[in-house]
């Protein structure tokens, strides 16, 4: 019995070396539909299931509408274990002196990520995801990730990775933060 992909191989390999261009070619068109060169710009207002609900780090309920709406805002999805989270940490707690910051805890527990915001000496607000805010964020599988939302509630931009005081400039610049 003859197999299938014997013959013609060459065609079989090339069929999908056009897949996988292709794929590779879409990917890339997207990004950079989507992005700047700075960070992702977006014009997405917040919406209902991308506001935390329950209570902070120190047991304190989370109100977004009472505590955040009206202001710019940095969202910051961290985790005590992932290193760039760790290096971006004082350059968050700098910005958190010129813009309100939401800490989002993603794929850690409560116990550590308290022991390194104490140890951080971490001044913003932190709360504990379950799973449906990063979902609901598109914040993805990597950490850290950071969005700036305007007054209006509207993302104007977002950071996969650490971000430098470059990129936090330009969120600054995104949201109306002198």
């Amino acid at each position: 019995m003859s197999n299938p992909f014997s013959i013609g191989s060459d065609r079989v390999r090339i069929g999908l070396i056009i897949v996988i261009v292709a794929v590779l070619v879409g990917t890339l068109a997207i990004t950079l539909i989507n992005d700047d060169g700075k960070g992702n710009t977006t014009t997405d207002p917040i919406s209902n299931d991308q506001k935390p609900r329950g209570v902070d780090l120190d047991g304190n309920p989370i109100s977004f509408e009472a505590d955040f709406a009206g202001k710019p805002l940095l969202v910051n999805f961290w985790a005590s274990w992932c290193e760039p989270c760790r290096a971006e940490f004082p350059l968050l707690q700098q910005a958190s002196k010129r813009v309100n910051v939401l800490g989002i805890v993603s794929r850690d527990t409560a116990e550590n990520a308290r022991r390194f915001v104490e140890e951080q000496g971490s001044t913003w607000r932190h709360v504990v995801d379950s799973g449906s805010l990063a979902a609901a964020w598109g914040a993805g599988p990597g950490l850290p990730v950071t969005f700036a939302i305007d007054a209006d509630g509207v993302v104007r931009r977002r950071q996969f990775g650490e971000i430098s005081q470059t990129d936090l400039d330009a969120m600054f610049d995104a949201i109306g933060v002198e």
